[in-house]
């Protein structure tokens, strides 16, 4: 029964699998996680819906997104890999996975959630999504389910992490990751009433000009500088690293 079943929907689950990069041992197990309740109880599917693998992949998912914060960015504080973690399970966030492997496309609705738009909607993608990590879980183990959440999990948590930051801080880093020292911010201009002034900054390093920026305070016009400043970081070290030695130092600049 269970090869009748399986060569109905062969096609549709070697898709998702090879958007995953996982082969089954077990290819029922993902079945399970793309039937939607609805489809199970319109069809008295026997291989059952995919509620109880959503339950166990949120948890997964919450386990695994735990150890990654925890290993991957050891300067994160409790409250910021809280924070974090919150995004990252979220419906939202979830539903966004989702997409990426077009999961959508696999899921097998009953007739209402199909008419309703239910391919589309947020949480019933994100709880197939719960059901697959928990199908993968049951299929692979949890080690394998681990490498791929961290290449799938990892690169929006880098972005999140840059993206909270700003501009100075982000400029500030790479300076001194490459040069061990600091740029250097002048207020070149200052312009308007006491009351609404517009203050123009430059951001120097090793005596050129990195960016330049205004704004309402010297503090905005400082990250304003700094925005373009980091535009034209890559060309400005690639011109350094043209100048070093051929042991790595750097020549004086005039």
């Amino acid at each position: 029964m269970n090869e009748d079943i399986l060569s109905q929907y062969k096609e549709k689950l070697e898709e998702l699998e090879a958007s995953l990069s996982i082969s089954y041992s077990e290819p029922m197990l993902l079945l399970q996680a793309v039937t939607h309740d609805s489809f199970y109880k319109e069809q008295n599917a026997s291989w059952g819906s995919n509620e109880r693998l959503e339950f166990l992949g949120d948890s997964v998912i919450g386990l695994l997104v735990s150890r990654l914060l925890y290993t991957r960015f050891p300067d994160f504080t409790e409250g910021s890999m809280a924070q974090m973690k919150a995004y990252l399970v979220s419906t939202e966030f979830l539903a966004e996975k989702a997409r990426e492997i077009d999961l959508g496309k696999y899921l097998l609705l009953g007739k209402g959630e199909e008419q309703s738009g239910g391919r589309e909607r947020h949480s019933l993608l994100a709880d197939a999504y719960e059901a697959v990590i928990g199908s993968f879980y049951l299929d692979q183990g949890i080690d394998t389910v681990e490498r791929y959440m961290t290449s799938t999990f990892a690169p929006s948590i880098e972005e999140v992490t840059i993206s909270r930051k700003n501009s100075k801080s982000l400029l500030q880093e790479h300076i001194q990751k490459h040069f061990k020292c600091l740029p250097l911010y002048t207020v070149i201009k200052e312009e308007g009433p006491p009351h609404q002034k517009t203050f123009h900054v430059r951001v120097y390093f090793k005596g050129e000009i990195l960016g330049e920026g205004s704004g309402a305070s010297k503090k905005e016009a400082e990250k304003e500088s700094a925005k373009v400043a980091l535009n034209n970081f890559e060309a400005f070290l690639s011109r350094e690293l043209i100048q070093a030695d051929p042991n790595g130092k750097e020549t004086e600049q005039i």
